[in-house]
């Protein structure tokens, strides 16, 4: 078999033996002088390499569990080396981190304010068109119709006064009850209103017919926040300035910065009615 470890040759039997049978009395050597164990002389040459014992002989060796130590300085350097490479790695690892981090954050930004921008310059064109289109045109549209209505009154009250001189037609401001008995008898606010009959008509028939009566009507335009509407007044001689409803006959009451119909007796409607403005047209 063969000994494993440290082997020694017996100087007298030229044997090897491990540590526990390198002594001759330990191994019966047949050479052993005869002379006191005091006398001997064992020289132990350490062998490096594994020796293979002569075949029949078994001879136990004792193998040390022991890793070996390092010598010298190298037990000091290798934790060294160690905690220079721990070193090495974390400031390896904080660079890449940062680096990267700023990296990352970077594109993502820049990714994100593009495709932000984008999408909210569409959005809030889309949004500020279609807004701004309405708007103008329900305001282009109330002012131009109420300028237009102006103008062409004026042109045409001007051409009536013209081609009606000398027809006999005089008109005064009727009294309240006066105005109470024109409106009780008049039919406009028996028509329908429609698309092709609004407000505008039922006043411009109101003023027309009591102008034919020889009373002064006015025409009423009223502006509400997003449209607007038209109604008749008279400037009674005792008692002022009264506003009708044409569509119901109604003496109604304008105050600017409140709603046009009364809400004790008219739920609200599906517009804003409240007053900003209006103006009398005679």
């Amino acid at each position: 078999m063969y000994l494993k470890g440290k082997t020694y040759e017996c100087s007298f039997c030229g044997r090897y033996f491990c540590v526990e049978h390198r002594l001759p009395e330990n191994h019966n050597c047949p050479n052993l002088p005869a002379r006191t164990p005091l006398e001997w002389k064992v020289e132990e040459k350490p062998v490096e390499k594994e020796r293979r014992a002569p075949e029949g002989e078994l001879h136990f060796v004792k193998e040390s569990g022991e890793e070996p130590k390092p010598k010298g300085k190298m037990k000091y350097l290798i934790p060294l080396f160690c905690t220079l490479l721990i070193l090495v790695g974390y400031a390896s690892y904080n660079l890449g981190y940062n680096n990267g981090s700023d990296a990352s954050f970077n594109t993502g930004y820049d990714l994100g304010y593009t495709h932000g921008y984008v999408a909210g310059n569409i959005s809030a064109y889309e949004l500020g068109y279609t807004n701004g289109n309405l708007s103008g045109y329900v305001l282009g549209f109330q002012y131009g119709n109420l300028t237009g209505y102006d103008l062409g009154y004026n042109d045409g009250y001007l051409k009536g006064v013209i081609d009606g001189v000398g027809t006999g037609y005089n008109i005064r401001d009727p009294t309240y009850q006066e105005m109470l008995d024109f409106i009780a008898l008049d039919k406009t606010d028996e028509n329908e209103y429609s698309e092709n009959y609004t407000c505008f008509h039922f006043t411009a028939d109101v003023k027309s017919n009591a102008f034919k009566e020889g009373y002064r009507c006015g025409f009423v335009y009223i502006l509400f926040s997003d449209s607007a509407h038209a109604i008749v007044c008279f400037n009674t001689t005792d008692h002022g300035l009264i506003f009708i409803e044409p569509q119901s006959d109604e003496i109604v009451t304008l105050t600017i910065g409140q709603p046009y119909w009364d809400r004790t007796r008219y739920p609200p409607p599906d517009y804003n009615d409240t007053i900003i403005s209006f103006t009398i047209i005679w």
